[in-house]
């Protein structure tokens, strides 16, 4: 642990001034090429860098005036089983019990460890099996390109010998922490993502790797054999005709921007996301056009925000909330009741917004943080108070827990706009006291009987140390006896969605019927992810992103090089 217990590492690993986004860029006239690879986040830039690296001639398509994505702005974990920094500290990864955690994660409702596959499709059994297999390779191949350091992702108290499974309750085992990975910068400091997209665009700069802003690829062209052989891009110049002679790698982002997509496919209102406004689901539109099958439609990177922040955006302006701050704090619903863990992961935690009601409406749309001056007073330098951004004017306030449910009301009547109608219950004040005097208790005693709340390392590490005083449970402590209390509302959200195209353990698109679509591949949030309908760990997003470009990259590069005159003479005729 940190000799000083507010020396924490993040405080220069991420409290940092970020690098500005990447330019400079080669950028030719050029319309044909052996790859095109979409997208400049992790999937697409290391599509790119492994494509060019396997001697193919590679342009890189950005919807966006500028590159990085969404990967620019995270944190930039990378889970990461069986890596090479784990192997070279001596620690083995059984293949077979990390499979295990991960089908017993990803689809928990179709999990049997006595079933062939552990009760996976042969699908998802494939897609578990590759990422195992391939991704440290994906990792080192990055590593050995010179595009990009890493290093381990350390606990964010130091108290643990790296970064807590976000299922430390399923797996608490030494590879549990040692599977993930974060970007170095050369000073040998951690860093997050926009350190990420600085190492990874200087590679692609040096390889005079093709790269166009301002092409968003809303449409690909075929071979009459239905053979992908180019993509349609969307420019302030009109539209472009771009070819790829063995194929095209797509590495965007997903759908949570899209509303008619939302509202088709995904499962309840989603006032915002984390990912960049260019997330707009064009594979998935382009997917639907050309045949392929759709998987995880209804799922994403669950996240929560203060629904007066993130509302209005639907972007997500800075981060959101990791973990509720605090151990004085509860969340209710609109009957003043607790119903979830408020220490759990965000994944988790959020995904209680988007659970159906009786009558087909969403009753937990928006949740109340409710907390009193112990948080509001708390100077504690600790991450997740530090990020918790909720300025005055998004902070209800009350002299008593009756004042503070009348206000709650009129300020939920001032959102009709943005959710609907909400009603706080009629006894929602006197529910709400007893809600408090019964945390108050678990407190006391240490122990969550409702919820179990801070029974996990995870939620100690994200948690913080306890506070002077507090020797019981580190992630609770009694409310104060007479007000004020607050209240912020908070809503769920998506850092992105993570369902689109299916795709095989080579990152080749497929068709309903299983048979692939030749030429096209996927990687990272736009197709439907390895991962499922859970959240392996920290770095679940960019562990995937950086396996499956490293295999659309490898096995794209196989394709046969096609002769695309007959192609280009149909398109000009």
């Amino acid at each position: 642990m940190s000799e000083n217990k507010f020396d924490y590492w993040w405080l220069s690993g991420i409290f940092v001034e970020p690098a500005p986004r990447p330019t400079g860029f080669v950028s030719s006239d050029a319309d044909e090429f052996d790859v095109i690879v979409v997208g400049t986040g992790m999937s697409g830039f290391a599509s790119a860098i492994h494509a060019h690296d396997h001697g193919r001639s590679v342009l890189v398509l950005e919807a966006a005036d500028e590159v990085g994505g969404t990967t620019y702005k995270s944190g930039a974990g990378m889970w990461v089983p069986n890596n090479h920094k784990m192997r070279a500290l001596g620690i083995h990864d059984d293949r077979d019990a990390c499979l295990d955690f991960m089908a017993k994660v990803s689809y928990p409702g179709d999990y049997d460890p006595q079933a062939p596959r552990l009760g996976m499709s042969e699908w998802q059994w494939d897609l578990m099996n590759e990422y195992y297999d391939n991704a440290s390779d994906a990792i080192e191949a990055l590593r050995d390109a010179g595009a990009l350091n890493v290093t381990f992702f350390r606990s964010f108290t130091d108290e643990y010998p790296a970064m807590v499974s976000y299922n430390s309750h399923l797996d608490n085992s030494i590879q549990g922490y040692y599977r993930h990975l974060m970007p170095q910068r050369p000073d040998g400091v951690e860093a997050v993502g926009w350190e990420m997209i600085r190492q990874l665009g200087e590679a692609v700069k040096a390889r005079g790797i093709d790269v166009r802003t301002g092409h968003r690829v809303q449409g690909v062209i075929q071979s009459p054999a239905g053979e992908v052989v180019g993509v349609r891009a969307t420019t302030a110049d009109g539209e472009q005709a771009l070819y790829a002679r063995q194929g095209v790698v797509f590495g965007t982002g997903g759908f949570p921007h899209n509303l008619d997509i939302i509202e088709r496919h995904w499962r309840g209102p989603l006032y915002s996301s984390c990912a960049v406004p260019t997330a707009q689901g064009d594979f998935v539109t382009i997917g639907e056009e050309i045949g392929a099958e759709l998987g995880n439609m209804k799922s994403g990177w669950f996240y929560e925000d203060l629904l007066e922040k993130a509302a209005p955006h639907r972007v997500c302006m800075e981060g959101g909330i990791n973990v509720p701050p605090g151990d004085a704090m509860i969340y209710v619903d609109a009957t003043g009741k607790r119903i979830l863990n408020e220490k759990s992961i965000y994944q988790e935690r959020a995904q209680h917004f988007f659970e159906p009601g009786e009558n087909g409406d969403y009753p937990n749309r928006a949740l109340f943080m409710i907390y009193d001056t112990q948080l509001t007073t708390d100077t504690r330098p600790w991450l997740f108070l530090d990020t918790f951004i909720a300025p005055k004017q998004w902070i209800i306030e009350g002299a008593t827990l009756e004042e503070l449910a009348a206000n709650i009301q009129e300020r939920l009547n001032g959102l009709t706009s943005v959710i609907g109608e909400m009603h706080l219950a009629a006894d929602f004040a006197e529910q709400l006291a007893a809600t408090v005097e019964r945390f108050n208790g678990f407190a006391r005693s240490g122990t969550d009987e409702d919820f179990h709340r801070g029974e996990t390392v995870h939620e100690h590490d994200w948690n913080g140390p306890a506070r002077e005083g507090n020797d019981k449970n580190r992630t609770m402590y009694p409310f104060t006896q007479s007000g004020p209390y607050f209240c912020t509302i908070t809503c769920g959200m998506v850092l992105d969605t993570n369902g689109g195209p299916k795709t095989n353990g080579r990152a080749q698109v497929l068709r309903a019927d299983g048979s692939v679509i030749p030429g096209l591949y996927g990687a990272g949030n736009c197709i439907a992810n390895v991962s499922g309908e859970g959240y392996l760990s920290g770095g679940s997003t960019l562990g995937p992103a950086a396996t499956f470009a490293y295999l659309a990259a490898k096995n794209v590069a196989q394709e046969p090089v096609r002769d695309l005159a007959s192609v280009r003479g149909a398109a000009t005729a």
